[in-house]
């Protein structure tokens, strides 16, 4: 038995109440932490037998595919907009992000000299989780910014 309040108007006007910002928000940190979980795993492996940057830049050369996918399906899903321009943006600020975690990362191993993997391994997701919020601005600004409705043209 279905629960009638669940599907009321009223609980569907409050959802409808939510600004899109807010649930690109709370979409954009579920799909992070997914990608987070997938991130740390891929990292530590690497760790065996790359270099922190290079770990960090293959780690998340590899959680980007399935970033890119997630958000652009679930978390900006009414922005609309060709695949291969969105890619071409996705991956410039992912890129820009990409750069921004590894200046923090090493940033982070130049003050906790020689960490143990497992802090390493935290230092790694801090540094994601800085790039991560640059990532989110732009991908809302300019990847999948909405579609603006074009002004009628004057004659």
């Amino acid at each position: 038995m279905t629960n009638p309040v669940a599907h009321s108007p009223a609980s569907v006007a409050r959802i409808r109440a939510v600004p899109v910002r807010d649930r690109r928000a709370v979409t954009f940190a579920a799909v992070g932490i997914v990608c987070t979980i997938a991130f740390a795993a891929v990292y530590a492996f690497l760790r065996t037998f790359l270099s922190p940057i290079s770990s960090n830049v293959v780690a998340l050369s590899f959680t980007m595919l399935l970033n890119f996918g997630a958000n652009r399906s679930l978390t900006f899903r009414d922005s609309g907009g060709s695949v291969v321009a969105q890619g071409a943006g996705y991956l410039a600020v992912y890129l820009l992000g990409m750069a921004a975690s590894s200046v923090a990362l090493a940033a982070g191993l130049a003050l906790v000299h020689d960490p143990p993997a497992t802090i390493e391994t935290l230092l790694a997701i801090l540094a994601g989780g800085f790039a991560t919020v640059i990532r989110f601005i732009l991908l809302s600004a300019w990847v999948f910014r909405a579609k603006r409705p074009s002004a009628p043209e004057e004659i």
